[in-house]
């Protein structure tokens, strides 16, 4: 009976609750009075409306329960079983597509050699932090920067006081992480109609050519409309033309900007810096990933090249990586369905991409096979921006002849070559038989990666010279003079290094190992650095080649000439040294704590190099760059507070890598005694 009872109880509550809710009337919820709820309600009796009833929200959908979630977990499961094979592949060392072969002899038990090598490269740094490299080359050149800096750091002690700079690198953190804050309330620096057409000018001419990764005529509309206000153009097109204005600046000479912009290159790339960094914020770019956001963050972080260090780049540009991997960039538009306009710009801005992490890994001592192993993205077509519109669908053919796209093209070749020998080169190894030492101690060995390097380097030469034949026009204009002097340089160099130690001409004379080989391959670096920029000024591709200078490779240089004081290929050196301060005059500006270090390297190898030759009988001009250098660091000097510079801070700041390396190098390598000061009045 109480079993029934309570049956008949729960069937009531069960009725009451399927019973529709009753809702205020619509007159009520717009009035904001309470609603008895009856049809019609008092209210709407009262004011002598009609009371409507409101219509009540739809229904939520059920929540899934446990068994609903178990299942979706299992077809997960079985999807990612699916892609095994996929990553089985991906991990197997013997697969060719993008992956890097492993270097002889080594397996996932290294042995005791292995081990050594391991420990070589994974270095620390004054303030404790870890810094990997897998590059022969900077490794020993992080050796000489050590060594100098000890032996400067051994004179100043024995002076009145080192000099300080004043200078905090405005760049301490990672650049990317200034998007991080939040947007600030300082107003964004709007240029006037007539800077406007004087920034996108300089554009079109110096940096569009070596970049194209905008298409000039659908962009043109938007910089028209900025001229005459920003707040015309939508807030992600106001962060690319920011960049853009930037860019510009950055391809200024310091009197051009004055000229143009009445303001110093640096005060005018803060403003366009920080306008840029706002808009993105504006924009969300965090969450808004679009073809704009890659094009402005690709401009802004060349901008920041010569101003942040190498590393940071690599860093910075591999996030840049992983943006357009997560926007599918890494697949070819034509596999997506997309027309033909954005496939070819993502190639476009694809293949910008992946030229500044191969360029930035490069010189940050890495290999580019930290790249997204596998993609499919297509080269750009060799076409015109006119050639192209995004209101077209039809199929766009690529040209046989000159087009604006030299360049960009010739630099894909090459870089495209570095990933391919990072991916199938044991890149250490490579670059240490290459000076004339062995890591293998197998001579078969050593011959077979010299030949594999120099077959990869013929089909490098091979694959330029056919496309100059093709695509490359005397008369086609500065982009393709600049193609030219890439190839041209890059083919001498590997000339150069792909020649035996024992064919070199100072072979037996100033080369009697791979250590005199190292400082032969430098100073022909630094030459063709010089050679390079004087070719590239003549056609108004100045800025680019600012921006490939390589500070550490000079401080290394320096260390060398203080070692080999006399001689042919010092002499050589002295003149790249005197060649670079001309082309640098940043060199000079001791507030900078990179400039105020190089300096004292620079004047205390010269004094090395007068007293050797005036033992040897004979004496030395002092050059008007030594004269500069020794003046400037004189009135840093007057300006000290009196307290000793922190050098481990200093050093921290400069060194791409740390202490740690002993264990590979040679007890004797570049072992500086204490000499004369390099600020001694004796220079001057």
């Amino acid at each position: 009976m109480d079993t029934q009872a309570s049956a008949d109880g729960l069937g009531n509550l069960i009725q009451v609750l399927k019973q529709p809710r009753v809702l205020s009337c619509a007159q009520c919820q717009k009035r904001k009075v309470k609603c008895d709820r009856c049809s019609p309600c008092s209210n709407c009796v009262k004011a002598e409306v009609l009371c409507t009833p409101s219509t009540p929200a739809p229904a939520r959908k059920r929540r899934a329960t446990k068994q609903d979630l178990l299942e979706r977990v299992e077809r997960c499961e079985a999807l990612l079983k699916g892609y095994a094979p996929v990553v089985d592949r991906l991990q197997t060392p013997s697969s060719s597509n993008h992956v890097p072969d492993d270097p002889p002899g080594a397996s996932f038990e290294p042995s005791s050699s292995a081990q050594e090598l391991n420990a070589s490269y994974i270095t620390t740094r004054n303030d404790g932090s870890v810094r990997f490299t897998d590059s022969f080359g900077t490794v020993v050149m992080h050796e000489e920067l050590v060594a100098i800096q000890n032996s400067i750091k051994s004179d100043d002690s024995a002076d009145d006081g080192p000099i300080e700079s004043t200078y905090e690198s405005p760049y301490k953190t990672l650049p990317i992480t200034e998007f991080e804050t939040s947007a600030s309330d300082t107003p964004d620096t709007q240029p006037g109609p007539v800077e406007t057409m004087n920034l996108w000018e300089h554009f079109l001419e110096r940096v569009n050519p070596l970049t194209k990764i905008v298409h000039v005529p659908t962009l043109e509309p938007y910089v028209m409309r900025a001229a005459v206000g920003m707040h015309l153009v939508p807030i992600e097109y106001q962060a690319l033309l920011y960049s853009i204005y930037a860019m510009a600046v950055i391809s200024m000479s310091e009197k051009e900007c004055f000229d143009f912009l009445g303001h110093s290159r640096d005060t005018m790339l803060k403003h366009y810096g920080g306008s840029t960094k706002r808009a993105l914020m504006k924009y969300n770019h965090r969450e808004n990933y679009t073809m704009i956001t890659l094009q402005t963050l690709i401009l802004y972080l060349l901008t920041l090249e010569d101003r942040i260090h190498r590393h940071a780049s690599w860093v910075t540009s591999g996030i840049v990586v992983r943006m357009a991997y997560s926007m599918g960039y890494h697949r070819d538009g034509e596999c997506l369905g997309l027309g033909t306009f954005e496939t070819e710009m993502r190639r476009r801005i694809w293949c910008q991409i992946i030229i500044q992490d191969a360029k930035n890994a490069l010189l940050s001592g890495l290999s580019a096979a930290m790249l997204p192993m596998q993609w499919d993205t297509k080269p750009p077509l060799n076409i015109n921006d006119a050639d192209m519109s995004p209101s077209s669908d039809s199929p766009i053919v690529s040209r046989e002849g000159p087009t604006e796209m030299a360049y960009v093209l010739v630099a894909r070749l090459i870089y495209a070559y570095k990933i391919d020998c990072d991916n199938h080169i044991d890149t250490p190894t490579n670059e240490a038989i290459l000076l004339g030492m062995s890591l293998t101690n197998d001579e078969n060995t050593d011959r077979a990666v010299f030949g594999k390097f120099r077959e990869q380097s013929e089909e490098l030469r091979r694959a330029l010279e056919s496309y100059t034949a093709k695509y490359i026009g005397d008369g086609a204009g500065k982009v393709h003079v600049a193609a030219t002097i890439l190839k041209t340089t890059i083919l001498e160099k590997l000339d150069d290094v792909l020649s035996p130690i024992k064919e070199q001409e100072e072979w037996g004379i100033e080369i009697f190992n791979w250590k005199d080989n190292l400082f032969k391959m430098i100073i022909l670096s630094m030459e063709y650095q010089c050679n390079a920029h004087d070719k590239m000024a003549a056609v108004g591709f100045e800025w680019y080649m600012r921006l490939q200078f390589y500070p550490d490779m000079l401080a290394s240089l320096t260390s060398q000439l203080y070692r080999r004081p006399v001689g042919s290929l010092s002499d050589r050196g002295w003149r790249a040294v005197e060649r670079l301060h001309g082309h640098y005059p940043e060199l000079f500006d001791m507030s900078q704590r990179q400039q105020l270090m190089q300096a004292q390297f620079t004047l205390k190898a010269w004094e090395a190099r007068k007293i050797a030759v005036a033992q040897r009988g004979g004496s030395l001009e002092t050059p008007a760059y030594i004269v500069q250098l020794g003046q400037a660091l004189s009135e840093m000097e007057a300006q000290k507070a009196g307290k000793p510079i922190d050098w481990n801070a200093l050093w921290t700041d400069l060194q791409p890598f740390g202490d740690g390396l002993n264990s590979f190098m040679s007890e004797e390598f570049v072992q500086m005694s204490d000499g004369p000061s390099a600020r001694g009045h004796g220079l001057v």
